[in-house]
């Protein structure tokens, strides 16, 4: 069993007039300590083809529509992970309950190999 390091990633949003909007905080693994066929079995990475951005846009301009885009912003932490895959991370820094303890995930974090499944 492989235990993957783990950190935390802070970002602060602000207005145009720099006031501090709101503080963030992004939990992230260090995937690149992954082992292929150890830590996981397959990677994904959702792409689209320029043939068929051109062909929708194509569609578009005939039929007199207006394209609009759609983002799903926390993808990446809605996705499941298989149930064949045990991901065990250290405790995050400030994480304070017990010493030895691991966090075994349920769900897809940034920086892992199988993040964009």
């Amino acid at each position: 069993m492989k235990v993957l390091p783990c950190t935390w990633a802070f970002h602060i949003k602000c207005f145009p007039d720099s006031l501090v909007k709101k503080f963030k905080a992004r939990f992230c693994v260090c995937g690149d300590n992954q082992t292929e066929d150890v830590n996981f079995f397959k990677t994904w990475s959702p792409v689209v083809q320029s043939s068929t951005v051109r062909t929708m846009l194509l569609l578009s301009t005939k039929l007199g529509l207006h394209p609009a885009q759609a983002n799903i912003t926390a993808a990446f932490v809605h996705s499941e992970l298989d149930l064949d895959e045990h991901i065990f991370v250290h405790r995050p820094p400030g994480f304070c309950r017990g010493h030895d303890l691991v966090l075994s995930l349920n769900r897809s974090v940034y920086g892992l190999c199988q993040a964009p499944r």
